[in-house]
């Protein structure tokens, strides 16, 4: 379903890419914070409306922390088709 919203990766407020939907731009942040991250658990946190933070929390600590990896929605340029 197409909401008239599209999904921005961005790191360190640099736009990294562009997604349909949310799922898509989840996974496709995870696969570009696999390497940077390293070992250990993510999750996401809604940190604000249309704002998602990637947060990690290495093998074997308490603690989440965020990474400089997040999400914004934004209005699709045109409207939806």
């Amino acid at each position: 379903m197409n909401t008239g919203q599209h999904y921005v990766v961005v790191i360190s407020h640099q736009p990294l890419s562009v997604a349909a939907s949310l799922d898509a731009a989840k996974a496709d942040t995870e696969g570009r914070a696999d390497w940077y991250v390293g070992r250990g658990e993510l999750r996401w946190e809604e940190h604000g409306p249309n704002e998602w933070r990637l947060m990690h929390r290495p093998e074997g600590k308490r603690r989440y922390s965020w990474t400089q990896y997040w999400i914004a929605a934004v209005p699709a340029a045109g409207g939806t088709r």
